[in-house]
């Protein structure tokens, strides 16, 4: 599988060079032109995007690929930065404002801080959404 990124132009000079590919990875928002490029001037029957660039793509050219034989995929990658707080931690915080302890209490002696706390606390209470907005 190769990447396919950057400039309009150089894109388009990558699939000329990669003809007897059949799987690309693409991280660039696509044109419809590109699509063509890539049906007309390649072996690809694989294309694989990120979710935020999949979301950019229309339903008619999803569905026009893949009548041409061209497989969809879109990578399951984890969106934002990685949990600074292990699930341990978490859920022993939870349990203990279960117990009513204090967001502070919790906070000093796991030695984490109490927007974690809080933040923790309204994820629960709210089922994983983020705050109602007014």
């Amino acid at each position: 599988m190769w990447t396919l990124q950057g400039k309009r132009s150089e894109m388009y000079a990558s699939i000329a060079a990669h003809a007897s590919e059949t799987a690309v990875l693409i991280k660039t928002k696509p044109s419809r032109q590109l699509f063509l490029r890539l049906i007309d001037q390649t072996a690809v029957k694989e294309i694989t995007f990120s979710p935020g660039i999949a979301k950019t793509i229309p339903q008619k050219v999803k569905t026009a690929l893949e009548n041409a034989g061209v497989k969809i995929s879109i990578l399951s990658a984890h969106a934002g930065r990685p949990p600074k707080f292990d699930e341990k931690t978490k859920k022993e915080a939870l349990v203990r404002l279960e117990n009513k302890e204090s967001a502070k209490q919790i906070s000093q002696q796991l030695g984490i801080p109490a927007t974690a706390v809080y933040f923790w606390k309204r994820e629960q209470k709210y089922g994983g959404k983020k705050r109602r907005s007014a």
